[in-house]
């Protein structure tokens, strides 16, 4: 009554688990399981790779939108603003020009290196302009000059009063102050201040001439005015940098990029760098500092072997001038020094700080020197990667103490003695070199608190980015 049909699954006692539930599929459809379950991962294998690659090409675009920022055609709010930056950068009122000091020579011995256009004001209220100029001349018999200045829109010059005066350690008592040299003469040469005056000018001169009086020079050699003022006459909180190199050129990639990393996260302002020349590659890092908002300059100091110490005597005087119309503390150092705040994250902080707490305005800040010796160990978990030379965490109390002093340059140049020692529960000079014999290490983190600023710096990830390999 009943027609028996035999159904497509096999029997319990063909299958290789009879506890399988369903029961088991005939050989014939597990293999084709197989196939689909095989062809699945495969395309989802080559989906994976397909986004995957997709992944890495955006993840690599939004590293140069991070490190260079967008492009104005991608942000119009951000572009237009970049582009106002760079309009008012152009602007007359906030163009300046910043010639390159070179060694001109005059006449015989007498060399000029650098020039700058001042200002003063007069008993009777009226305004005198005069050209400082830095300048080696002979010791005992000096040469007696004319000049005259080259202002912008006239073609003759117009002549000038000229007066020279010795730099001694009686005129720049600082000198001697800041161990800048122990001698003030060298082979029968010494240091000078060239002063030019004139009456004020509408504008600032760009260039000045200096010649013998014994003769009519009708084409005399030019040097270039440095003659910029920033639009607040005394800034409160602007930080400038001098660093020095010796008579070699200029090459020490790594130690630059964290000086300059490092000064820059405590707010530095502007850095003034002293060399001999320097390498293609420290010029293009300084190139890609100015890109990044760190605003640098390259001095080819043109070391000169008759000068011998002399050549420091010329970069400070240099140095000061230089900055005492656009900052308020210069600090003239080397590689190796790091001013670090106990408490303050940043050093304009820390000196107004000092200033305030000061019984009278000091000229000079001086503060401890701790030698953070390279034999010891690098400090553990931190952040200041990749550096190489901050690492250290202790210093070495059996070294030498010595000072780094940071100067108030207006008041240095019109004679203020005034010194503030700055306790050393308020901030350091940390000094990076090889100890030789460095005894126990003294424990010091107060860099570490640092590495955040430091590790985000636009600077530091603009280098990476263009010159280390991406892991």
């Amino acid at each position: 009554m009943f027609t028996h049909l035999e159904s497509p699954l096999l029997a319990d006692s063909d299958c290789p688990d009879v506890k399988l539930k369903p029961p088991c599929l005939p050989p014939m459809m597990r293999k084709y399981y197989q196939v689909l379950l095989t062809a699945f991962a495969i395309v989802s294998a080559c989906l994976f790779l397909f986004y995957k690659h997709e992944y890495d090409r955006l993840r690599h675009v939004m590293e140069v939108m991070e490190t260079f920022g967008v492009h104005e055609e991608l942000d119009e709010n951000k572009g237009g603003q970049r582009f106002m930056k760079e309009v008012d950068g152009l602007r007359p009122a906030n163009y300046h020009f910043e010639p390159t000091p070179a060694w001109t020579n005059i006449h015989k011995n007498s060399y000029v290196f650098s020039a700058f256009w001042d200002t003063t004001i007069s008993v009777d209220g009226r305004e005198i302009g005069k050209i400082l100029a830095v300048a080696v001349d002979e010791l005992s018999a000096p040469q007696e000059l004319s000049c005259s200045i080259w202002v912008e829109g006239s073609s003759k010059k117009q002549e000038g009063s000229f007066a020279s005066q010795m730099i001694t350690d009686k005129t720049s008592p600082f000198l001697t102050r800041l161990d800048v040299a122990d001698t003030f003469s060298v082979n029968n040469m010494a240091v000078y201040i060239y002063t030019c005056r004139v009456q004020a000018q509408e504008s600032s001169p760009y260039a000045v001439s200096f010649y013998p009086k014994e003769k009519s020079y009708s084409n005399p050699v030019t040097i270039p005015v440095y003659s910029y003022r920033p639009a607040n006459q005394h800034p409160d909180d602007i930080i400038n940098v001098c660093l020095r190199s010796d008579s070699n050129p200029f090459n020490n990639v790594e130690q630059f990029l964290e000086f300059m990393v490092y000064y820059k996260a405590v707010q530095v302002d502007k850095f003034w760098v002293y060399s001999n020349g320097v390498s293609p590659k420290i010029d293009y890092l300084a190139n890609i500092a100015r890109a990044s908002e760190v605003n640098v300059s390259l001095i080819n100091v043109q070391y000169q072997p008759m000068l011998g110490a002399l050549n420091k005597v010329v970069y400070f005087l240099d140095c000061i001038i230089r900055t005492r119309d656009t900052a308020s503390f210069t600090l003239f150092t080397d590689l190796h020094n790091f001013v670090v705040p106990k408490f303050h994250n940043q050093l304009p902080r820390l000196f107004k700080d000092l200033m305030e707490t000061a019984k009278s305005p000091p000229a000079f800040l001086v503060l401890k020197q701790l030698m953070f010796c390279k034999e010891f160990p690098d400090a553990k978990k931190i952040v200041l990667l990749p550096f190489k030379f901050l690492k250290k965490a202790s210093y070495s109390s059996r070294q030498s103490v010595g000072e780094v002093v940071v100067v108030r340059p207006r008041m240095v140049w019109e004679g203020a003695t005034v010194e503030l020692v700055v306790a050393d529960n308020a901030a350091a000079a940390h000094r990076y070199v090889p100890c030789g014999n460095p005894g126990e290490p003294t424990y010091e983190p107060a860099m570490f608190k640092f590495d955040k600023a430091v590790s985000s710096s636009l600077f530091l990830r603009r280098w990476k980015f263009l010159m280390w390999d991406r892991s």
